[in-house]
């Protein structure tokens, strides 16, 4: 990737506030960095425009932990769901107590879709 020379007449904080949001973006989406282009930043913004592309690149990578990390929280709390809703106990009919519920399990697959369970 080429270097983007920023436009000069801005301040140095606004070109910093650029190369770290570059840093970011950069880190977030996996680049790797380029030796050449850490020599090119070195030229145009010296020691500090680099430790800032540098931190900004790091919190990108962090960034992008983060959301896989969540990502992978919200699937694992949906596979958990679907396990803990698979494993419902049914109680079978004692004296006519749980006749509703037993109409119920008789409706699920896994009890064979029977009509009517002796208790």
């Amino acid at each position: 990737m080429e270097l983007e020379c920023l436009d000069m007449s801005g301040t140095a904080g606004e070109e910093h506030a650029n190369l770290y949001i570059r840093g970011v973006n950069e880190g977030a989406s996996a680049a790797e960095i380029d030796a050449q282009e850490i020599l090119d930043v070195l030229d145009v913004f010296e020691e500090d425009g680099v430790r800032i592309y540098l931190v900004g690149f790091l919190e990108g990578i962090e960034d992008r932990q983060v959301e896989q990390i969540e990502e992978y929280e919200m699937l694992e709390a949906s596979v958990a769901f679907v396990v803990h809703e698979s494993s419902v106990f049914c109680p079978r009919r004692i004296g006519g107590h749980a006749a509703g519920l037993d109409r119920e399990c008789a409706q699920r697959p896994e009890h064979g879709n029977r009509s009517s369970h002796r208790g």
